[in-house]
């Protein structure tokens, strides 16, 4: 459907848009009646977990915790919400030594979002209210009105990558950090204080949760650390909700299987713009690109010419040298980054962030906690990989001149397949047309809005990418909004192709492609899948029984 006709049926249910959107979601959001209510909210403390990489786990009477390297991560009091409530007795004995200068850049923080103070050896951070990181809110990238929906989403991962990047330009200026956060949306700042521990320092998701629980305290069956569906109306959650140890898990698996690129030379601003232009998303890089419905995306007049040919492509190997990564004009490995540089800009490009973090020289590595060099090196050698979409050199300006047919074609796109049915879109024949056109195919195998697939709906699929593995080749997959059923059978094809707990797979889609997986059946559905490390042909089979036995109704 146009974007005006959407705009104009969201403005007869009385909702004013003033700006040319997509419906508040992709496919429809779960009515109040289909969602599970809470048990209960309360919590019991833990004893303090330590773990060998930390010397000093601290837990006050309204939670700090050492997140190694010189980041604190304070909560706090109550529903504070001013960073200045704190007291200094509740500093780190590390950072109580010089309470003047913590007081001075928590009041910076509680005025800015962020500050640092007079002898600038320390920065303190208020994320969830920076203006930088999104104030770890998702804004729908544009095509989405989220103000019907009160719940909150995990962190996005252009504002986890972001955050972290932050961190370590503040951490190769010698300042301690201080991450503040507060106990009114202590689910998305856990999440964000994990994803360090599992990105940055290498913990195990399990670890990590061990880690931060002792902040917060343990939850209940149904507590604080959970996350509603992505459209919910009252906010609520449930059993089948995602967890923040399920975002840890994800991300802990994406960059196992090298689905997430090392964050320090990650291009945010090419992913959050794949998002805004295409309103796409890889959720396995080189094998399945999840998008809303084609023919909706290309009737955004920002960006006409959507369904054109677009620009030629021809692959070609990488000549970007390492050593022009990581080295600025003046030839220091360092490159003078500084946090007046990094607020100064949209995001941190790869050649900025290399100057500042990236060593070139092997024994460099001894003298730095922050990076480790081989990591680095292996992100940057494979920078003109399409499997690596966002490390790719001027993977921004690329995107900036596609059309749908050139980024499907210069990323080996072997069919699109289109989950949603025909008269829930008739203009998107438009769109069909013009990808078959250029040799692009589109398969079709339709289920219901916000339901699960039958069998054969997703045997059909799972042919279909598994051919594509073996040929090297993507699969876009989409429905209406690519987030409901998209997300479901993504994670089909991840639990079959790639071994890969759909808990963990919930995780990892709700922060690459934030409001997937938007109703509670959809939810129960993929955290169901648990493919207890068979082969790819038993996945298949156990998956297929597992949706026999437990949804024979669909």
């Amino acid at each position: 459907m146009p974007f005006l006709s959407l705009a104009s049926k969201k403005a007869s249910r009385g909702l004013v848009i003033h700006r040319m959107v997509k419906p508040s979601c992709g496919d429809q959001p779960p009515s109040d009646d289909d969602e599970v209510h809470p048990e209960s909210d309360r919590s019991t403390s833990v004893a303090s977990a330590s773990h060998p990489s930390l010397t000093s786990l601290e837990v006050s009477r309204f939670g700090a915790a050492d997140l190694g390297q010189g980041v604190w991560w304070i909560c706090l009091p109550n529903e504070a919400a001013d960073p200045t409530a704190i007291e200094s007795s509740m500093l780190p004995e590390t950072v109580a030594s010089n309470t003047q200068d913590a007081m001075e850049a928590l009041k910076q923080c509680a005025e800015k979002g962020s500050g640092e103070s007079r002898n600038a050896s320390l920065y303190a951070m208020y994320p969830e209210e920076m203006e930088d990181l999104g104030k770890l809110k998702w804004d729908g990238d544009g095509h989405y009105v989220l103000e019907p929906f009160p719940g909150d989403h995990p962190p996005t991962l252009g504002q986890i990558i972001s955050c972290l990047k932050m961190i370590d330009v503040a951490l190769l200026q010698s300042k301690t950090v201080l991450l503040v956060t507060s106990q009114k949306r202590r689910a998305v700042t856990a999440t964000l204080a994990g994803a360090l521990l599992v990105l940055a320092r290498g913990f195990s998701p399990e670890d990590a949760w061990e880690h931060i629980l002792p902040v917060y305290g343990t939850p209940s069956k149904v507590s604080w650390d959970r996350f509603p569906p992505p459209f919910s109306h009252s906010g609520e959650t449930g059993a089948s909700s995602l967890t923040v140890i399920d975002c840890l898990q994800g991300l802990a698996v994406a960059r196992e299987k090298n689905w997430l690129e090392d964050y320090r030379v990650f291009d945010v601003a090419a992913w959050k713009f794949f998002r805004e232009k295409f309103d796409a998303s890889w959720l396995v890089p080189g094998e399945i690109l999840a998008m809303a419905n084609p023919w909706g995306t290309s009737q955004n007049p920002r960006f006409p010419g959507l369904l054109g040919r677009g620009p030629k492509f021809v692959s070609q190997p990488s000549t970007t040298s390492l050593s022009s990564l990581v080295r600025d004009p003046s030839g220091s490995s360092q490159g003078g980054l500084s946090l007046e540089h990094f607020h100064s800009m949209p995001e941190l490009n790869l050649q900025e962030l290399a100057k500042g973090i990236i060593n070139d020289d092997d024994s460099a590595g001894a003298d730095s906690e922050i990076c480790d060099p081989a990591q680095a090196k292996k992100a940057a050698a494979v920078a003109g990989s399409w499997k690596v979409p966002f490390s790719r050199s001027e993977e921004y300006a690329r995107l900036n001149q596609d059309s749908f047919v050139s980024l499907l074609l210069r990323n080996h796109t072997h069919e699109v397949a289109r989950l949603n049915y025909d008269f829930e879109c008739p203009e998107q024949k438009g769109y069909e047309k013009a990808f078959t056109e250029n040799g692009i195919r589109v398969k079709k195998i339709p289920f219901t809005d916000g339901s699960i697939p039958g069998k054969d709906v997703v045997k059909e699929f799972l042919k279909s990418s598994g051919n594509a593995i073996k040929q090297n080749r993507t699969i876009a997959l989409h429905c209406q909004g690519g987030m409901g059923r998209t997300g479901v059978m993504a994670g089909a094809h991840a639990a079959v192709h790639h071994q890969v707990d759909g808990k963990a797979f919930h995780g990892w889609v709700r922060i690459c492609r934030p409001g997937t997986v938007q109703t509670v059946v959809q939810e129960e559905f993929l955290r169901k899948m648990e493919p207890n490390g068979v082969s790819r042909s038993s996945s298949v089979k156990n998956l297929m029984e597992k949706m026999r036995t437990r949804f024979s109704s669909v």
